[in-house]
């Protein structure tokens, strides 16, 4: 299949994978917002604590619906209810209703999680050729990751241009208005999208037959998971160091603003970022063929470790390339290799419940930390000494990052 081929196929696809980063138009500055609006730190985490509550519960019930009544509904749904909760978030600054938007996105994430890449590439191989499906699934994410780029560098451009004169507060909620009518766009696109191969299934049968089969599956991997010892290793140090991260992830844009780094530019260094890591995972190959993935994990924990207690002090704009060095290059090349590592160690017959239960696992620590760690504790302290807790969770997951 060639490039125009290709294009004339899959350009909804790939139109929406270019047009998805401008509902995330919000991102650098979204806590910051919810702070100049009067939200504690504590109530801010706990509304993303209930939101990754919601993800979990949902997440299972919205595959059946996708797996039972078609990919193509399950991704208008979510994308309809993502749109409802930015809209939401325009409306009010009322921390309930605040909250209900933000159970709604959740909800919607998972209607979207899964179903959206499951009908790509089912629609790609019913119309089109098996041996390209690795290149266009490539294609997709590279347009995915360059519209990122382009996209926080487009909403610093709008504080700039805006914030003073309106203040951020207003500047935002006007964000939010891009932010939703992009995901309508979006909705009308996959709404027009075909799924003509999919055949619906008795919601009945199906439904015991999923019960049954996970229930035989779970058991399988969870006796896999305690009695392979790097494997189980992995899991306590993941939740180890994603309890310590969620000062950091939700609290970077605070601690740059305190530091010197206007919101307007926070977009930048999203954009910087991204790009870093797009340049550092295309070194991924090289560099684990010459020191292994289980170094090339462990030292980019401890890394991570001292850049995040580095990120804690109060060092102006020099905090910038700190930022830059753990966001843009570090995680990501963390996150990609504990994934080849998992999947070195995973039997094939279970990967992909194994995995889930990892997210699953995941999600608890990170709820908590959200509300104790990036919420409490800054609230008794402030942000520099949250980011500087956190970080000694990471010095902790080293111990058994290096036993996998």
């Amino acid at each position: 299949m060639n490039l125009k081929e290709e294009l004339s196929l899959m350009w909804k696809f790939y139109t929406r994978a270019g047009l998805s980063p401008f509902t995330n138009l919000t991102f650098s500055v979204l806590v910051l917002y919810f702070l100049a609006i009067g939200f504690s730190t504590t109530l801010t985490g706990f509304i993303y604590a209930a939101s990754t509550l919601f993800i979990v519960l949902f997440e299972i019930p919205t595959g059946v619906v996708a797996d039972v009544f078609g990919r193509k509904l399950s991704v208008c749904i979510g994308i309809l209810l993502n749109a409802l909760s930015i809209f939401i978030l325009f409306l009010t600054a009322n921390p309930l209703i605040v909250l209900i938007s933000f159970v709604i996105a959740s909800i919607g994430y998972t209607f979207i999680s899964g179903a959206d890449d499951a009908w790509f590439v089912d629609y790609f191989l019913h119309n089109g050729d098996k041996k390209s499906l690795s290149r266009v699934i490539s294609r997709r994410k590279s347009i995915f990751s360059f519209m990122s780029f382009i996209v926080h560098f487009f909403a610093s451009l709008i504080l700039i241009l805006f914030k003073y004169d309106y203040g951020l507060i207003t500047v935002v909620r006007a964000m939010f208005i891009i932010e939703s009518s992009v995901m309508l766009l979006c909705f009308i696109i996959a709404f027009f999208t075909e799924e003509p191969y999919f055949k619906k299934k008795s919601f009945k049968n199906y439904f015991k037959d999923t019960i049954d089969e996970a229930r035989i599956t779970v058991k399988k991997s969870l006796k896999e998971i305690t009695s392979n010892k790097r494997l189980f290793f992995i899991f306590i140090a993941c939740m180890i160091l994603f309890f310590g991260s969620t000062s950091t992830s939700l609290g970077w844009n605070v601690q740059l603003n305190n530091n010197g780094v206007d919101e307007s530019f926070l977009g930048v260094l999203l954009g910087i970022a991204y790009l870093l890591s797009f340049i550092t995972l295309s070194f991924n190959e090289r560099i684990t063929k010459k020191i292994g993935v289980k170094k090339a994990i462990t030292y980019s924990v401890a890394l991570l470790a001292v850049t995040i207690m580095v990120f804690s002090f109060n060092l102006g704009l020099w905090l910038i390339p700190v930022y830059l060095l753990f966001a843009g290059m570090l995680w990501d090349f963390w996150e990609n290799n504990i994934s080849i590592r998992m999947n070195e160690l995973i039997p094939r017959k279970i990967r992909a419940t194994v995995l889930s239960l990892k997210s699953f696992a995941n999600f608890l620590p990170t709820m908590l930390g959200e509300v104790l760690l990036f919420g409490l504790v800054t609230d008794l302290f402030n942000i520099s000494t949250s980011i500087l807790v956190g970080s000694l969770f990471f010095f902790t997951s080293i111990f058994f990052f290096n036993k996998i």
